[in-house]
């Protein structure tokens, strides 16, 4: 034999040694790809099953969607009230606010000209008595005798 062919041999000896040496992982790997098949079958039933719970739950969605269709219609009414009940209560409110500002305007210079003038009503009345008790016979001598 030359070197070619103890070459040869040495080669065919370590390819069969990494045969050997891969078999185990190899059975390994069939076993994970018949595994992988026996899921993948079923995929097309579990799929079908998914396609039909979700179709189901369209559905539902759908009819609820359209009681609340419904509801939201039937209930409309009402928020129209409430909101014209809240425009007028809007609108009375801001009249009598109206009102309270004018009142308020009124009584503050009323405040003012009380507060400026607060002593000369009861000095101008004291006044008045004293010039009445000075002048008290030129009163009396001034009006008509009432002698009845």
């Amino acid at each position: 034999m030359d070197w070619m062919g103890i070459g040869l041999v040495i080669i065919a000896i370590a390819f069969s040694v990494l045969v050997l040496l891969l078999v185990k992982p190899l059975l390994k790997l069939s076993g994970l790809l018949v595994s992988m098949q026996k899921s993948t079958d079923r995929l097309p039933v579990l799929l079908d099953n998914v396609t039909k719970q979700t179709a189901d739950i369209l559905h539902l969605s759908n009819e609820t969607l359209e009681n609340v269709n419904k509801q939201v219609t039937a209930i409309t009414p009402v928020f129209h009230m409430i909101s014209d009940a809240g425009t007028e209560s809007r609108q009375f409110t801001s009249a009598t606010l109206e009102k309270v500002y004018a009142f308020k305007q009124r009584t503050a210079y009323a405040n003012s000209f009380k507060d400026l003038r607060k002593y000369e009503g009861i000095y101008g009345l004291m006044t008045f008595i004293y010039i009445l008790s000075q002048n008290k016979n030129k009163i009396k001598s001034a009006l008509p005798n009432n002698s009845n």
